[in-house]
């Protein structure tokens, strides 16, 4: 069973959001053409750079491009085999803070870091770290506050992070932080998209095996949690103010049990809006959407969605267009099905089903 979104919204949070999810290949340096074993490349431009590359490994590639007026750092360590590593810093010389470190113990493994501070007071960190084999990590920083963390452990895992606080060449202040662990048997897909400003935070973690999570947030207060700790588990979490706010949002979603679907979107004029779905059972499809058409504030939603251990094949959808409504839905047993639409104001529904 399939629920339509109301004026497209969703869509139109990620299509404006310009997010583009394919991986880059890597470009193997012409000064690395005549060997096998490691090749390490560092250009730097300006002042004060530091650039630090070790690779105790074999046939490892790192590639380093500083443009410093402040002084930009960048590490790179590689101990495993056929890994290869880009790291590029650029600086305008405005309170810039630059600290970069990579670390691929695994084999085969694929990191591009990109820190570009458009901004002043910047004071961007990013950290790569892949111990397993296989994996894909790209992190896209352009300032100001960004703060960036990628931990993949397992095999055959992609992780893809863009923080951007620059809207039509403006600077917005912005605190945005992004936090990725996957772990278990490998195979997890997450990307986080974090544009905009102000206060953005996002975090992912995934420990079974084929978990794919999607965040895209856009402006201004939010904050964003995917667990997922079975297999094959799908959340997608939008939240966003396309045209103006100010947006509060918040959004919970984790996912025990295997396939379930999760999807959360809280847009438009929505404010201090708070979304929340657990789903510990199997097969179960869950769908929150929190929205204001671009006329109305839709303030202080409240949904609560928990498909309960044990259910199997559950399917709900809360949908809230208003101001000051409250859905609380919880079920526990096989093929549950619910639906609860409120477009007015003050509210509150509650559905139990199956609940022991």
């Amino acid at each position: 069973m399939s629920f339509p979104i109301r004026f497209g919204i969703a869509i139109t949070l990620l299509s404006a959001s310009g997010v583009a999810w394919a991986q880059q290949v890597p470009v193997i340096p012409a000064e690395c053409a005549a060997t096998s074993n490691n090749c390490a490349v560092a250009t730097q431009t300006g002042s004060n750079a530091t650039a630090t590359i070790n690779q105790p490994g074999t046939s490892n590639t790192a590639v380093v491009e500083q443009t410093s007026v402040t002084g930009a750092v960048s590490t790179v360590e590689q101990s495993g085999s056929v890994n290869f590593a880009e790291v590029e810093q650029i600086d305008n010389g405005l309170s810039s803070v630059h600290r970069s470190t990579i670390d691929q113990g695994g084999d085969r493994n694929t990191a591009f870091l990109i820190q570009n501070e458009r901004g002043s007071s910047a004071g961007q960190f990013s950290d790569i770290d892949q111990s397993g084999s296989d994996n894909y990590a790209d992190v896209a920083q352009t300032g100001f506050a960004d703060d960036s963390f990628v931990t993949q452990s397992s095999d055959g895992n992609s992780a893809i992070v863009i923080q951007d606080s620059v809207l039509n060449g403006v600077g917005f202040i912005t605190n945005q932080t992004s936090t990725v662990i996957q772990s278990g048997t490998g195979g997890h897909i997450a990307n986080v998209s974090q544009t905009q400003g102000i206060l953005s935070n996002s975090y992912v973690e995934q420990q079974g095996d084929t978990n794919t999570a999607t965040a895209i947030q856009i402006a201004t207060r939010q904050d964003l949690d995917i667990i997922q700790t079975g297999n094959g588990n799908i959340a997608t979490v939008s939240q966003g103010q396309i045209l103006f706010g100010p947006g509060e949002n918040i959004a919970f979603v984790e996912q025990i049990g295997n396939f379930n679907q999760s999807t959360i979107t809280q847009v438009q004029s929505s404010s201090t809006n708070n979304a929340r779905s657990t789903q510990s059972g199997d097969n179960g499809r869950s769908t929150i959407i929190q929205e204001g058409e671009p006329v109305m504030n839709a303030r202080n939603n409240s949904a609560t969605l928990n498909q309960l251990l044990g259910s199997s094949e559950a399917v709900s959808l809360i949908d809230q267009m208003g101001e000051d409504n409250i859905a609380s839905v919880t079920q526990g047993g096989i093929g549950d099905m619910s639906t609860v639409i409120q477009n007015g104001n003050g509210n509150m529904a509650t559905v139990s089903q199956n609940v022991p």
